[in-house]
């Protein structure tokens, strides 16, 4: 028979985490729905982090502690899973937060609709703004197995909009039945190929238009400290990626569509990536040494030549950024670069944002 205390498990990986875990536990614990366990999982840390989680622990009966040896982010939350007692797992990044009814919202939603998943808006925060960011998808109506194969799954492999685990309610039944897990030997894209096996197995899933998932941006977050060039070849990584070697994704999609996919979306990040060069505080060798760096991989220019590339580039700058690339002159791309970076610097950016809604995808 189910506990009371774990209709939901909240899974967490920490490393290193001592600065911040005990202000996302605290959130977690002050939720309006009490009925879950929080599972953390102590992924070698060095720092203080074990002491802290055991501590709270000892003041709360819901929280259950893993200490294992480092053996990365897809490994902890795997370990969770086979703990898990919760008929419904969230994920959640130990430097993040939750609003206080999250839990709650999720929980009810996903029981009413009777869906196979919920995701929600996310609350994307940091020192200097608080915003919302919202998917592309139908809000507030459950969406059937039709639309989960056709729409779904090829947003996962075109974009980044669904990566995350967070901000997400799963079905433990799903993911035990189909003994679905996070690839340990990936140090990215894991979530992402999390995502696509499990949504390959929903009958329906439900976009709830409410935001409870905060995610705090750190100057310290893995994401956020590589350089523009480290971050273009990941995502050339992600492109050579074979998802066939983790799950029958062929099942689903063509060979054809996965290749295509996969291009619109290498390409569509690295314009962002560019953009987001273009507007930061880089010098002149820099942006020259950037650019060159683009303009050499043979791939992206190759894909600055098919026309379904132009079809689906993101927004107004990601059209000339386009046109530019397809120039191969890396004249051109530094001169608009430095336009980028004036615009933004009279924040006559924000005003072009708003009207075309989105400039690039993430």
């Amino acid at each position: 028979m189910l506990n009371n205390s774990s209709i939901i498990t909240v899974i967490i990986p920490i490393f290193n985490a001592e600065d911040y875990i005990k202000r996302c536990v605290d959130s977690i614990l002050s939720q309006s729905y009490s009925q879950f366990e929080l599972i953390l999982i102590n992924d070698g840390s060095v720092d203080n982090s074990l002491n802290i989680i055991q501590d709270l622990a000892v003041v709360d009966s819901r929280i259950k502690v893993i200490n294992q040896k480092n053996m990365g982010v897809s490994s902890a939350r795997n370990n969770g899973i086979n703990e898990a007692t919760g008929l419904f797992i969230s994920f959640v990044d130990s430097d993040d937060l939750l609003e206080s009814d999250y839990l709650e919202k999720m929980h009810d939603t996903i029981v009413k609709y009777n869906s196979d998943i919920v995701i929600s808006n996310t609350i994307v925060s940091n020192e200097k703004y608080q915003k919302i960011y919202k998917n592309s998808f139908p809000k507030n109506i459950l969406l059937d197995q039709n639309y989960v194969q056709k729409e779904i799954l090829q947003n996962l492999v075109k974009s980044e909009e669904l990566f995350a685990v967070w901000n997400k309610f799963y079905r433990k039944d799903i993911i035990l039945q189909n003994s679905i897990k996070f690839p340990v030997d990936l140090k990215r894209e894991e979530d992402q190929i999390f995502n696509l096996i499990y949504f390959s197995y929903c009958k329906n899933a439900y976009f709830l238009d409410d935001e409870g998932y905060i995610y705090i941006e750190r100057d310290g977050s893995v994401s956020r400290n590589e350089n523009i060039l480290d971050s273009f070849l990941l995502s050339y990584e992600k492109y050579k990626l074979d998802y066939n070697d983790y799950f029958n994704i062929s099942e689903s999609l063509s060979n054809d569509q996965i290749k295509n996919l996969k291009s619109i979306r290498f390409v569509n990040k690295s314009h962002y990536l560019y953009y987001h060069m273009s507007s930061s505080h880089y010098n002149f060798n820099s942006r020259c040494e950037t650019i060159q760096g683009f303009l050499d991989n043979e791939l992206l220019i190759k894909l600055h030549k098919k026309e379904y590339i132009l079809k689906n580039t993101n927004g107004f700058f990601g059209k000339i950024i386009f046109y530019l690339f397809k120039t191969k002159c890396l004249f051109l791309l530094l001169i608009f670069s430095y336009i980028i970076r004036l615009l933004k610097i009279l924040n006559i950016i924000n005003f072009l944002k708003n009207l075309n809604k989105k400039i690039v995808l993430r």
